[in-house]
């Protein structure tokens, strides 16, 4: 045997291959993941955007997380907050993608549909989570596709990417989780905590004398 069943192939793995006379092996195809962005106020990148609308850059951001994750990303035109065609999208997106992400819709808004939709195209497995930020998320499935609604904050979604869209590319690939290094330091201001979550705090990591 030259490697066991889901090894990433490296440089000198495929040197190994072609000296040990293999030259073709069943790879696993790169899951593509479907990104979604909705919102009225949403507009697509401009120079000029108009009073009260936002330019939608989460897209962008995931797209490249995504790609360092080893994916491909088919970003869908913005879809306004209006059920049917959200739910149109979602739909067509499953069918289309192995992993698809909802930005915006999760929480507990007036136009936001995702949850909603998810369940009546599939199951919801859960609609708010522990963590924070990041406690609106929705996590589902339409068939045996992943579909993830993401927090609008940009913060809270990057979470949820870390978190849980991570963990589901690594899955997908049959590689093991990594753990995050960790350090005990201490913290240069107070921060305020509930018990309720698991927290995540962007901090800067720096020494001042042995400490």
């Amino acid at each position: 045997m030259i490697a066991p069943s889901f090894t990433k192939i490296t440089p000198s793995l495929c040197g190994a291959f072609l000296a040990g006379g293999v030259t073709e092996v069943e790879v696993i195809k790169k899951p593509k993941v479907g990104i979604i962005p909705t919102g009225d106020e949403i507009v697509s990148p401009t120079s000029n955007p108009q009073k009260g609308q936002i330019i939608e850059f989460n897209s962008a951001i995931f797209s490249s997380m995504l790609s360092e994750w080893g994916t491909e990303s088919v970003i869908y035109d913005i879809v306004k907050d209006k059920k049917e065609l959200l739910k149109e999208v979602i739909s067509n997106a499953s069918t289309e993608c192995d992993i698809v992400l909802v930005l915006a819709g999760s929480s507990a808004g007036r136009d936001d549909y995702t949850s909603t939709i998810i369940e009546e195209l599939g199951e919801v497995l859960f609609h708010g989570i522990a963590i924070k930020p990041g406690k609106p998320a929705v996590l589902g499935s339409v068939g045996n596709v992943p579909v993830v609604g993401l927090p609008g904050y940009p913060v809270s979604a990057i979470i949820i990417m870390e978190e849980i869209v991570k963990p589901l590319v690594d899955l997908y690939y049959q590689r093991p989780f990594e753990e995050e290094p960790t350090i005990t330091a201490v913290l240069g201001k107070r921060v305020v905590s509930s018990l309720k979550y698991q927290e995540y705090v962007r901090v800067t990591l720096g020494k001042v004398g042995d400490t």
